[in-house]
Formats: structure tokens, sequence, C-alpha cells
């Protein structure tokens, strides 16, 4: 499966027309570390493997290729689905004005979620201490 991986990721890339540097840029690192995931020269971990499905807006049973029907073959999981959220028209690689704007999109969702999971982990803490008194 480790192997499959690299295709896994790139198959699922090039279907959206994202570039390699905007995915790595996305996940927060290099283009070239990513490159070497898609290589599989580097092995990627699970937290970036749930970022990916996200970005892709797929599950992470679609992300393995995994579905409920029997005999499903690895070229069917990785076709769009038509519930999904269609990414290919915005992210173009040639459309590097409506690339811009949806990094800068991402990136706030990002600011956003970081801020909520902040607040949450405040929240958390005020609750044990309370439960402390």
């Amino acid at each position: 499966m480790e192997k499959k991986i690299g295709k896994r990721l790139r198959d699922l890339r090039e279907s959206r027309g994202l570039s390699q540097e905007y995915v790595a840029d996305s996940l927060g690192i290099s283009q070239a570390t990513y490159c070497k995931i898609e290589n599989n020269q580097v092995r990627i971990n699970s937290d970036r493997i749930y970022e990916l499905a996200l970005m892709y807006n797929i599950s992470i049973n679609e992300f393995w290729g995994v579905d409920s029907t029997p005999n499903q073959t690895y070229d069917s999981a990785i076709t769009p689905k038509s519930n999904t959220v269609n990414f290919t028209n915005p992210y173009k690689k040639e459309d590097s004005l409506e690339n811009t704007k949806m990094e800068e999109y991402v990136r706030s969702l990002k600011d956003k979620i970081r801020l909520l999971e902040t607040q949450i982990e405040i929240i958390n803490q005020e609750k044990k201490f309370k439960d402390m008194e």
C-alpha cells in the first residue's frame, strides 16, 4: 500500500489541476518535500493525510480508495464523486489570479480554525481549573 500513496496523491492533485507547490504550501512544507512524498521517498504522516482529505473534500476511506462496494478497482476509487465539491475550475495552474484568491481563502480558513482550536483549549483548561476547586 505504501507505494500506492505517492501515486494516489499525484492522481488526486492532478485531477484537480493543482500544482505541487500549491499543495505543499497548503500543508506548510516545501515543494521539494512534497515531491519526495509523491515519489515515495519520504513517508507522509496521518495528520497530513487528514489535511489532504479535507482539502480534496473526500473522506479518509475515499482517500485510500476504500468503498462499501465489493471488488472496487483503484481507478474507479479515484474518480471524483458527484456529491463532492468540484475543485477543478478555480484551481487551474494556469489561472494564477483565481489560484491566489483561493490560497488566501484557504489561509484565512486555517487561521480561523487555529483560533477556534485555541479557544477550545482555553475553555478546556478553564473547565479543568474549575473541576479542581
